[in-house]
């Protein structure tokens, strides 16, 4: 590739990147970042769903798109399998097809659902406000709630990490 080319391709990049900074209002330093993440993750934007559970939105994300098996989402998620079983057949009855969504500059690891101390919800959220450095407005605007449930969520993650704390 010649010299001219190359420039004219990240002209092109740094063109759509602007835009998108623009569009979404982030930084250019945070697009390229999210770019950089794993791929283990999971666009905010698909526990928009007003039909299911954030829970429910996990488990019929994590079985349609990447594991096969109830069981190794259970143990990913260290939760009962038991539970995840009835979570996803509590969610297909809701809906059936697929969920979909308009996807978000915001993806979350998975890691961040692992963990027994929090619920899928209270994860997520804390995930977006400590991480991704997002207001309630934007989460909620984000994930089609209101912004007193958005702050009543993160604050019962702060409570949670006090207690944790004694």
């Amino acid at each position: 590739m010649g010299p001219d080319k190359r420039i004219k391709e990240l002209e092109l990049i740094k063109t759509l990147i602007d835009k998108v900074s623009q569009d979404y209002q982030i930084t250019p330093a945070d697009i390229i970042k999210q770019l950089a993440e794993p791929t283990d993750t999971i666009d905010a934007a698909a526990f928009s769903n007003k039909l299911l559970s954030p829970t429910q939105v996990l488990v019929k994300c994590l079985r349609e798109n990447k594991f096969s098996k109830l069981a190794d989402i259970a143990r990913f998620l260290k939760r009962n399998q038991n539970t995840i079983q009835t979570t996803y057949k509590k969610a297909q009855e809701k809906q059936p097809s697929k969920i979909t969504y308009r996807s978000s500059l915001y993806k979350v690891p998975l890691e961040v659902f692992s963990t027994k101390q929090f619920t899928v919800f209270e994860s997520l959220v804390k995930y977006l406000r400590e991480s991704e450095n997002l207001s309630n407005k934007q989460i909620a605007s984000l994930l089609s709630k209101s912004n007193k449930t958005i702050w009543t969520v993160y604050a019962r993650t702060k409570t949670k990490n006090e207690q944790e704390k004694n």
